[in-house]
């Protein structure tokens, strides 16, 4: 999970903070959310077969204009699960 908040930004995993930045490490600007998958064309194998990539994503959730806590998040998320909610888009447009 990634909060930016206060000045400061906070990097936690599986709940547990593990690292925390502010100063010249805090954005300056706004910031946008990109899935993305990196290849080279033809990659580094020699071969003419076409390879296949999936990309998944169990959930991704954002919340504007508050700082929320690992637990927190995990019973958000866990609440659209229970009810039934597969897509909800709330990041702003650019």
């Amino acid at each position: 999970m990634l909060q930016v908040s206060g000045g400061t930004v906070r990097y936690f995993i599986d709940g547990t903070l593990f690292a925390e930045h502010g100063g010249d490490y805090y954005p300056e600007t706004p910031q946008s959310v990109n899935f993305n998958l990196w290849f080279i064309s033809g990659g580094l194998l020699g071969s003419a077969t076409p390879r296949v990539y999936t990309q998944q994503v169990d959930w991704f959730y954002f919340s504007k204009n508050e700082a929320v806590a690992p637990a927190e998040i995990t019973s958000r998320v866990n609440a659209f699960r229970s009810a039934g909610t597969t897509w909800k888009d709330t990041v702003p447009m650019p």
